[in-house]
């Protein structure tokens, strides 16, 4: 079963990069595995990282968005008018029109305890309906869901009570043509089945903040020809759930595929219940009411693209991003619930793409858009408290990513520090428990995006950092450009005439070129690095003169 949901992870990622092709052709092909994967995925999801589980869909709307954007056949079960059923009750405080059957196995429970000749059942779907009405429009400040005309009997937001067991619930548009329109909710009768991972009143509580949500999003905004929406819906009527029921935590079922898979954009749609985890970073680092101006952009531009985050952000989004990749860090025992997820003890931990405890630390690693990778650095035995880590990120496309690095202590603060020129200089590396290079790339393009880093323990301060240059010192400097295809130039200063030998080796140590060696006057001096019968890889650059030796790193990639 395991390999059977990998290679349907694998298949849909090359469906989504034929998908920003463009063509028609490639719009159905998309579209129909993306009902067909939406459907599997949903009933047999990974809950615990390795055993598939069966599991109801969290909600169904999103399948009307994608059997409809390309004009393929309803999916049945789904796609339906308004059900006529037996009987409805009108919530106490006025919003909502609750119907359901008294008979054959649509019908809730007929349990009334306390006598009021409505179903317990149909009592408590009222009760949740009303507490989302009261948290997301009276609390968060959300517009009214736009009006029915009287559709379902009455001005109230129409809710049918019928037996589901494949998905908590979901939420049709009346004017499936219309960008927004008025909108009506169906959910299950009794949540018992063991595909709800929330079973019974926390099954219909959350699905009723959830659903609900679904109808104040429609009057934002709910083209169904726009698929990318339906992921914004979805992950953020996830959030909302834990919002309006925080004790509930149905969410949590869905965060171990997102952190298993942060090289993949944050808006992957197979992980688009799992992504309700940005929507909980940005409340709380901005507060919930940014979730609401997300929806009002969406509004105004008429359509849901990420360039609506860099509008709300200022064009600092890529700082956002990188910084929403160190939260995520912080869970399991990590947690620090007063600086991050309030609820971070119980989501899973990030995969980590490398453990290195042998230096120099050498490796190379991709994302996709949008993607963040996790490497982790182990103390040396040999490691003193005067050394000092050398930490070098060679990307393949310059200007693409965002950096940082995090001190980790198991024990005591673990401060963070954003490395802004692809160099970072740690002193005294032994106090931390390990350490987490985090590169986050900021394209929103692309499938593979390469990089290479290097961390160095030096003994004391004997290199010198480019940034604390100053005119007149003996200087080896980076050599531009880096990464490079066959030639680079090197540069170096002598602060007095003296010998010089500037010089490459490999990794091994072994000495591959001679770029220099004679006697230089005082001052700057540049030498050309024509690696062209050098394979692709990590070299150092050494300029040795009186005595004094320093070291650069070079990427080839041809």
């Amino acid at each position: 079963m395991e390999t059977i949901f990998r290679l349907i992870n694998k298949i849909s990622d090359f469906i989504v990069e034929l998908f920003a092709w463009g063509s028609a052709i490639f719009d159905l092909i998309v579209i129909s595995f993306f009902c067909a994967f939406f459907l599997w995925t949903g009933l047999v999801s990974q809950v615990d990282g390795e055993e598939q589980v069966k599991r109801a869909i969290k909600c169904g709307t999103d399948l009307f968005f994608a059997s409809t954007s390309s004009g393929l056949p309803r999916i049945a079960h789904i796609h339906e008018s308004r059900p006529v059923l037996d009987e409805f009750f009108i919530s106490t405080e006025g919003h909502f029109r609750i119907h359901y059957n008294i008979t054959g196995d649509q019908a809730p429970s007929l349990e009334d305890l306390n006598e009021n000749a409505i179903p317990d059942y149909v009592d408590e779907a009222a009760a949740a309906f009303e507490r989302s009405w009261k948290v997301e429009i009276d609390s968060l400040g959300y517009p009214e869901p736009l009006s029915d005309n009287n559709l379902g009997g009455g001005p109230e937001v129409d809710v049918y009570i019928q037996n589901l067991t494949d998905y908590y619930g979901f939420t049709l548009k009346d004017n499936t043509t219309a960008i927004t329109s008025s909108s009506w909710i169906k959910i299950d009768n009794d949540y018992k089945e063991s595909v709800y991972a929330s079973q019974g009143l926390d099954g219909l509580r959350v699905t009723a903040a959830h659903e609900f949500f679904h109808t104040i999003h429609f009057s934002y905004y709910g083209n169904y020809s726009d698929v990318d929406v339906s992921w914004l819906m979805e992950a953020s009527a996830t959030w909302m759930e834990d919002i309006v029921y925080d004790g509930i935590n149905d969410y949590l079922v869905y965060l171990n595929g997102f952190f298993r898979d942060t090289y993949k954009p944050f808006t992957y749609h197979s992980n688009r219940y799992g992504a309700c985890v940005f929507f909980h970073y940005l409340a709380k680092g901005f507060g919930a009411g940014i979730v609401k101006e997300i929806w009002e952009t969406v509004a105004e531009q008429q359509r849901f693209s990420l360039s609506i985050f860099n509008t709300l952000f200022e064009n600092q989004f890529d700082d956002v991003l990188a910084e929403f990749a160190v939260w995520n860090y912080f869970t399991g025992n990590r947690a620090l619930p007063d600086l991050f997820y309030e609820e971070g003890a119980y989501y899973p931990y990030v995969t980590i793409a490398g453990n290195h405890n042998e230096y120099p630390a050498v490796d190379s690693s991709f994302t996709q858009m949008l993607g963040s990778r996790y490497h982790r650095f182990l103390p040396h035995e040999l490691w003193e408290p005067d050394d000092s880590l050398l930490v070098t990120f060679l990307p393949k496309e310059t200007g693409a990513w965002k950096l940082h690095l995090i001190g980790y202590r198991t024990q005591g603060n673990s401060p963070v520090w954003n490395i802004t020129n692809g160099e970072f200089i740690l002193e005294d590396p032994a106090i931390y428990s390990w350490l987490i290079l985090i590169p986050t790339c900021t394209l929103t393009w692309g499938n593979q995006h390469d990089f290479a880093y290097t961390v160095d323990l030096y003994p004391g301060n004997v290199f010198v950092d480019d940034r604390s240059f100053q005119p007149g010192e003996f200087t080896l400097l980076t050599n531009f450009p880096n990464p490079f295809n066959t030639r680079t130039t090197v540069s170096f200063q002598l602060p007095v005439k003296a010998p010089v030998k500037v010089s490459v080796l490999n990794l091994m140590g072994q000495e591959v070129i001679t770029l220099f060696d004679d006697i230089a006057e005082a001052g700057i001096h540049t030498v050309r690095f024509d690696a062209g019968d050098l394979s692709s890889g990590i070299y150092l650059i050494t300029l040795e003169s009186g005595g004094k030796q320093q070291l650069r790193k070079a990427l080839l990639m041809k």
